[in-house]
């Protein structure tokens, strides 16, 4: 019998893109060869296919043709599902790229509430809860173990791939995203860790984003995803001389536990990744996936469980065709740089923008009331003040010809006294 693209893309969309053939296929025990799965792929993602009759249409139009059974071979023997892969390093994430399944493309456009973001585009990019209880475990026995070597985000002083030991017989390595990608990756596409192999895993897992390539399949970075994090990475303690070991396991976990890892556009990650009701929203929502470890993730994170997202109108999420926007139904102002959020409170900043530096931005900061504060993201942390308290303690940057003439005034790196105004554990 002949095996169309059309039956297989049904097969693959069912079971989530897995390579074991359902019974109905009329074919048992076989398993498809990586290039016809590779074909496969590769239309579905350029035509940006969340379907499959839009995958067959587009497979139609290139004449990629049929598979017959002389392409798929049967031996008798369970063939491996790529479920069941239990990694020994980080670098068999990469010797399996032929069977992981292919992470869905970030819209280039959406407009809709954030939980219909979620489901459509999120959820299926994300690693089941068994494969996240499974890694969960052999994480929290791998921190258990006297000398295990902790994977950190860099600070300050410090430098991606070396090791820094610290008191108490503790010793990090410095990373970027690097990890949170390979995690990422390698959990989604349903592998696991080997028994006893979390060391191995650990001390071959990339720390730096160029390393990434060597030992993973494609990340999400790759088809236009941020991987931002529900609790902060950084929280603005760079002295890590004084950090203790439970220090040092808080940002462990924080930097390569899947439960602190969501998925966001990365055309609009600096803003989207960090706002409030986003992370909110993420938390809550993993709370319930992962409800069995969320407890002891959180613990170990040493972060709250309290956050939540709020009760209310739902969040609305729109971007591609003009300014991006994320807004409830209360009133918002759309600025350039920033959007406005619903008052909540003293401590909810009025309006909320993205710099690749500490700003100030004469036309956000300028119309706000009395008691209102802002918030700047900036790769280095988040600060929030108000304006009245930005003109006493920087008093030269009102003043300033860049500040009254120029609309902007940006430091170089971070001044000692704006340190009071990071926002700590976000």
């Amino acid at each position: 019998m002949e095996l169309s693209f059309a039956r297989l893309a049904e097969t693959w969309q069912e079971d989530h893109l897995a390579l074991q053939l359902r019974d109905k296929t009329g074919v048992r025990g076989v398993k498809v060869f990586a290039t016809a799965h590779a074909a496969f792929l590769m239309v579905a993602q350029e035509a940006h296919a969340t379907a499959v009759d839009e995958a067959v249409s587009a497979i139609a139009e290139r004449r990629v043709g049929q598979i017959t059974h002389r392409d798929v071979y049967q031996d008798g023997s369970s063939p491996r599902n790529y479920r069941m892969a239990h990694l020994k390093t980080a670098k068999d994430a990469r010797n399996l790229i032929r069977t992981a399944p292919a992470l869905q493309i970030c819209p280039s456009v959406f407009a809709g509430t954030l939980e219909e973001f979620a489901d459509r585009h999120v959820l299926p990019n994300l690693p089941t809860g068994e494969v996240v209880i499974d890694f969960h475990q052999a994480l929290m026995s791998y921190v258990a173990e006297s000398d295990a070597l902790f994977l950190v985000r860099a600070v300050s002083g410090t430098e991606r791939r070396h090791d820094y030991p610290i008191a108490g017989s503790v010793t990090f390595r410095a990373t970027d995203n690097a990890p949170s990608w390979w995690v990422h990756s390698a959990l989604t596409a349903g592998h696991r860790i080997a028994p006893g192999a979390m060391r191995a895993i650990i001390g071959s897992m990339p720390c730096h984003m160029f390393d990434v390539s060597k030992v993973s399949a494609p990340v999400a970075a790759s088809v236009g995803w941020h991987i931002a994090h529900i609790f902060n990475v950084k929280d603005g303690d760079t002295d890590y001389s004084r950090w203790t070991r439970r220090d040092v396991v808080a940002r462990f976990i924080r930097n390569i536990h899947p439960a602190n890892h969501f998925l966001f556009p990365k055309h609009d990650w600096q803003r989207g990744g960090s706002d409030p009701r986003v992370v909110g929203y993420f938390a809550s929502l993993y709370e319930r996936r992962y409800g069995a470890v969320w407890d002891e993730f959180v613990a170990k994170a040493g972060a709250s469980s309290g956050l939540q997202s709020r009760e209310g109108a739902p969040i609305r999420l729109s971007f591609g065709d003009g300014k991006p926007s994320i807004s409830e139904s209360a009133p918002v102002l759309l600025c350039e740089t920033g959007v406005n959020l619903p008052d909540t409170g003293p401590r909810t900043p009025a309006v909320v923008y993205y710099s690749s530096r500490l700003t100030f931005r004469r036309e956000i900061i300028e119309a706000l009331g009395d008691g209102e504060s802002f918030m700047v993201n900036t790769p280095d942390g988040n600060f929030q003040m108000t304006k009245e308290q930005m003109r006493e303690v920087f008093p030269g940057v009102a003043a300033s010809r860049s500040y009254q003439q120029l609309g902007t005034y940006n430091y170089s790196s971070i001044p000692i006294k704006a340190e009071q105004f990071r926002v700590k554990g976000e």
